[in-house]
C-alpha cells in the first residue's frame, strides 16, 4: 500500500485506489502517517481535529480509527497496520510507502550528493511527489496548517536548493520563468528574490534584476517596516558595479562519469526493498525512483515514472511477476531484470519468455547486483553464474531459450 499526503490524502494498494472514508477519518490517518511507527496520543488527535472539542470527541476518534483499521484489514494491506488502544494509536508501516517520508529521504540524499547534476535529479524527484498543498482535502484549516506548515517550508527550501544547483550548473536562462512565478507567490522571500536577481543578471537583464530588488525593498518597508537583508543589499551593489564574481562559471555537463540509472523495485517485502534500495543508492550513480508491492501497483507506477530498469520479483500477492514482466516489456518497453528466490527451470524459462533481460537470485551480492543493473541499463542481458549454467543446460537439451551472449555480470 502507498499513502499520499502531499496533495489530497489518498491510498493505493496494487494500483487500486483505497476508499478511506470522510475527511475527518482521512485526517486521522494522515496524522498517524506523518508520525509513522510512533504513538500519537488521542489528546493530540482531538487537539488537531477540533478548536472546541465536543464531549463525544474521544468516542468519535475511536470510531474513525476502528473504521480505518477495518479498511486496512479488508484491503489486505499487510504492509500497513493500525495498532493501539486507550492511550493512543500508531501506524506501523515502512516509512517509504508514505510520500512525505520518501520526499524527506530524497531531500536528505540531495544534500549529500557529490555533484550538482545528481542533486538536481534527486530534488526533481522529491518535488515531483507533490500533487498540491499537503493534506489538501482533510481537516480544519487550523489543524491542517499546524500539521503541514513544516512540510510547506521544506518544499520551498527544496525548490530553492534546486535553483541554486541549477545556477551553479550555468542554467540561469532555464530558471528565470520559474523564479518569476515563485517570487509572485512568495514576494518577500529574500532567497528567491536573490536567485531571480542573479538569474536575470546572468541572462543580460540587469535592469530587471535591479527592479526586482526595488519591488522587494518597497514591499518590506510598506508591509513590515524592514530593509532587505545584508546578502541581498550586497547582491544589488555587485550588480550595479558589474562585479566579475557574479558572472556564470562554465556550463557543467551532468554526470560526467556515467549516466544516472533510474530504478523501480517490485517486491512485496518492504524490508527487502529497503535493503536493496540502500545497496543500490549508496555511493553509486543509481537512484530508486519507484517501488511497488504488487503487479497492479507496478504497472500503474512504472507507466508513470518510466524507469531505466525494473527489478522484478516473480512471486507477488496479486499476480505473477512473469505476467508483469510481459506487460512492462511489450506495452512500456521497460527493461526488466528478474530478482527472485526461485531457481527452477520453469521460472527461468517463463521469465525470459516474457521478455526479461536478466535473472538474478536474491542471494546475489551487492557488486553482482550493481553490475547486472548497469548491464541491463546499457542494453545487455545478464544472469547469475548458476542461472547461466542452467540456461546452457536447457539449450543443450533443446527445451529452453538459448543463453544470450552475455552470461555473467
Amino acid at each position: 500500500m502507498r499513502l499520499r499526503l502531499l496533495g489530497p490524502v489518498t491510498a493505493f494498494d496494487g494500483g487500486r485506489a483505497v476508499p478511506l472514508g470522510p475527511p475527518q477519518q482521512r485526517f486521522i490517518l494522515a496524522t498517524l502517517a506523518l508520525e509513522v511507527n510512533r504513538l500519537v496520543p488521542i489528546e493530540r488527535l482531538i487537539e488537531l481535529l477540533w478548536d472546541d472539542p465536543p464531549r463525544t470527541a474521544t468516542h468519535a476518534v475511536r470510531v474513525s480509527v476502528s473504521r480505518l483499521r477495518s479498511i486496512l484489514t479488508t484491503g489486505g494491506a499487510a504492509e500497513v497496520e493500525l495498532v493501539g488502544g486507550r492511550s493512543g494509536y500508531l501506524l506501523r508501516a515502512d516509512p517509504l510507502c508514505i510520500d512525505v517520508h520518501r520526499f524527506r529521504q530524497l531531500v536528505e540524499h540531495a544534500r549529500t550528493a557529490v555533484d550538482d547534476g545528481t542533486r538536481v535529479a534527486l530534488l526533481d524527484e522529491a518535488i515531483g511527489l507533490w500533487a498540491g498543498p499537503a493534506l489538501a482535502d482533510v481537516g480544519s484549516p487550523a489543524g491542517r496548517e499546524r500539521l503541514s506548515r513544516g512540510l510547506t517550508e521544506s518544499r520551498l527550501t527544496a525548490i530553492e536548493d534546486r535553483v541554486d544547483a541549477r545556477l551553479r550548473l550555468g542554467r540561469h536562462a532555464e530558471v528565470v520563468d520559474e523564479l518569476i512565478g515563485l517570487v509572485a507567490a512568495e514576494p518577500v522571500r529574500e532567497r528567491l528574490v536573490g536567485q531571480l536577481m542573479l538569474a536575470l543578471y546572468r541572462s543580460g537583464r540587469a535592469s530587471e534584476a535591479l527592479a526586482a530588488y526595488r519591488r522587494l525593498r518597497h514591499r518590506l518597508a510598506d508591509e513590515l517596516g524592514l530593509d532587505p537583508g545584508t546578502a541581498l543589499r550586497q547582491l544589488e551593489a555587485e550588480i550595479l558595479r558589474g562585479a566579475p564574481a557574479l558572472d556564470p562559471g562554465p556550463v557543467v555537463v551532468d554526470a560526467p562519469v556515467e549516466p544516472r540509472i533510474r530504478i523501480a523495485l517490485v517486491d512485496d517485502h518492504p524490508m527487502f526493498r529497503a535493503g536493496l534500495r540502500a545497496a543500490l543508492e549508496t555511493g553509486t550513480g543509481i537512484a530508486v525512483v519507484a517501488e511497488a508491492g504488487g503487479v497492479g501497483e507496478a504497472i500503474d507506477t512504472i507507466a508513470r515514472v518510466a524507469p531505466d530498469v525494473v527489478l522484478m520479483d516473480l512471486h507477488l500477492p496479486d499476480g505473477s511477476g512473469v505476467e508483469a514482466t510481459r506487460l512492462l516489456t511489450t506495452r512500456h518497453h521497460v527493461p526488466v531484470l528478474v530478482m527472485t528466490m526461485s531457481e527452477e527451470d520453469e521460472a527461468i524459462v517463463a521469465a525470459l519468455g516474457a521478455g526479461a533481460r536478466g535473472y538474478l537470485v536474491k542471494s546475489a551480492g551487492r557488486d553482482e547486483i550493481l553490475s547486472a543493473v548497469r548491464a541491463v541499463a546499457s542494453g545487455d542481458s545478464v544472469f547469475s553464474a548458476g542461472i547461466a549454467a542452467r540456461l546452457a543446460a536447457l539449450a543443450g537439451r533443446g527445451d529452453g531459450r538459448s543463453a544470450p551472449n552475455r552470461t555473467e555480470p
